[in-house]
């Protein structure tokens, strides 16, 4: 037993050819959880795929959790990595037949409280991008983008934002 130590970034290694790596292929990410990004009084927690099931390709192996904290701690002589986060979960099982994109939906407990859950940081393969479902209506000229994945009912998985994303969510 120890203390809990917090950390604000995670470097994310992963394979993933053709991208800007070349041929061999090794990207990396850094992933961000911070309560004040850059000196401002605005918080920065990155989005992520976490993996389920390595056996199946697709979003049908994975989930998304938005980062909230990293922290480690030791026991019994080992040090373990981990990373407090809250989840969205798919609307469909399959891709939203419009957009062609994952739709999720940040996942509540009975309460109406976002759901928790401590992860290994090993679970987590990549960030991914979010984007709004904004509907019909107008958002509010005072709009703070930093509300963006606390206000809105469902988003959009952006499997273009890079090669690797569209690997992962391409449908096989």
């Amino acid at each position: 037993t120890g203390r809990i130590h917090v950390f604000h970034l995670a470097v994310v290694w992963f394979y993933a050819p053709s991208n800007l790596g070349g041929t061999e292929g090794m990207q990396r990410q850094c992933i961000c959880s911070h309560l004040r990004w850059f000196q401002s009084s605005y918080p920065w927690c990155d989005t992520v795929f976490v993996m389920l099931d390595q056996d199946l390709e697709g979003m049908c192996t994975m989930v998304i959790a938005r980062i909230l904290l990293f922290f480690s701690f030791t026991y019994d002589s080992k040090v373990y990595s981990c990373a407090l986060v809250n989840w969205f979960q798919c609307t469909s099982n399959e891709p939203d037949p419009v957009t062609g994109l994952w739709q999720v939906k940040p996942e509540f407990d009975a309460s109406g409280q976002c759901t928790l859950s401590i992860i290994h940081v090993d679970a987590i393969v990549c960030s991914t991008h979010l984007l709004p479902f904004f509907g019909w209506s107008s958002l509010p000229e005072n709009f703070h983008f930093s509300l963006s994945l606390d206000v809105f009912r469902s988003y959009f998985v952006n499997k273009y934002v890079d090669n690797h994303c569209h690997s992962l969510l391409h449908n096989k």
